[in-house]
């Protein structure tokens, strides 16, 4: 798989690793793409600073950012690439230069848990070659954040809504990386439906990684789902029967937790008035992207996008 070539020197070199590694002593590469993530980028690269698994390096690979991105990495990551193109790009990239037994890839808006890592290094210590889920949980300013963080709780343990974001690199390189032909939509489910096939075990963490979505407004998030929906058609096209029970609206993840939104009634009104916002512009999205990608896919009917794979910053 094709890599994109990165800038001619990365804006600062990983350090020299100590001579300490064991098979009980895995390093865990952290990679970290970015654009404009002054947010929520210091926040993220701290609390892998704050990890109880201490043998790490954590690789930002920034796409020219125009914010203080690149600044707040230098200060806080142990190296920073930059080049351009989307997240897929960046993440393989990262896992070219990264010199780790195992690979995680968080999004710059992504903090995690402090065990986080000492879950997967362990998890990974007892299968060579495996691919890691991390329980992904929602959080951010306003009453929609609050929709959004009500579906990441249905959602969570539902195989066709979770992606791995941690790989063995045995796994990886059996799987040659992310499919960067898909752009930047449906890249971590495929990685996940490849390891599967592959016979791949896939593992969960208990502990999460929360997802800070900042302040969300109805137009804001159906400008995404466009975006994002224009570009899924190639990964319909690749997984049309998986496709199928992914991209609903209703999924049987809500009736499972129907207790849950029972007990919350306004939040889940405004959890399915969102989903109907970005079901709308996903559709739309879609259409356009099967037009301008000229490959039609059959008749598969658009039913909503994951916000867990595909809005991720």
């Amino acid at each position: 798989m094709k890599v994109p070539e990165m800038a001619e020197q990365p804006v600062r070199s990983l350090k020299p690793l100590p001579d300490d590694k064991t098979k009980d002593n895995p390093l865990v590469s952290v990679i970290v793409p970015t654009l404009n993530s002054e947010r929520t980028l210091e926040g993220c690269l701290q609390s892998l600073r704050k990890q109880t698994w201490r043998r790490l390096e954590t690789i930002v690979v920034d796409g020219f950012s125009r914010d203080r991105s690149v600044m707040i990495a230098r200060a806080h990551a142990d190296a920073v690439l930059q080049q351009r193109g989307e997240r897929s790009e960046a993440r393989n990239t990262g896992a070219r230069v990264a010199r780790g037994d195992l690979l995680v890839f968080i999004d710059s808006d992504m903090y995690l848990a402090p065990n986080v890592l000492k879950e997967c290094a362990s998890l990974a210590q007892g299968t060579p070659a495996c691919a890691i889920i991390v329980p992904e949980l929602g959080r951010g300013e306003g009453f929609w954040a609050a929709c959004r963080a009500l579906e990441k709780r249905c959602t969570l343990g539902d195989p066709r809504q979770e992606a791995a974001r941690a790989f063995t690199r045995a796994a990886w390189d059996l799987l040659g990386g992310f499919d960067a032909s898909l752009g930047p939509a449906g890249e971590d489910w495929d990685l996940t439906l490849r390891a599967r096939e592959r016979g791949i075990p896939i593992v969960r963490t208990q502990s999460p990684v929360e997802h800070d979505e900042g302040h969300i407004s109805l137009r804001q998030s159906a400008l995404r789902k466009f975006y994002y929906g224009t570009h899924i058609s190639k990964y319909v096209a690749k997984h049309r029967n998986v496709a199928k029970t992914q991209l609903l609206l209703l999924r049987p993840a809500y009736v499972r937790n129907r207790r849950l939104l029972a007990e919350l009634p306004v939040t889940a009104t405004g959890m399915f008035v969102l989903k109907g916002v970005e079901l709308f512009a996903g559709w739309l999205g879609y259409h356009e992207g099967r037009e301008r990608n000229a490959g039609p896919v059959g008749d598969l009917a658009y039913g909503g996008l994951s916000e867990g794979s595909l809005l991720d910053d």
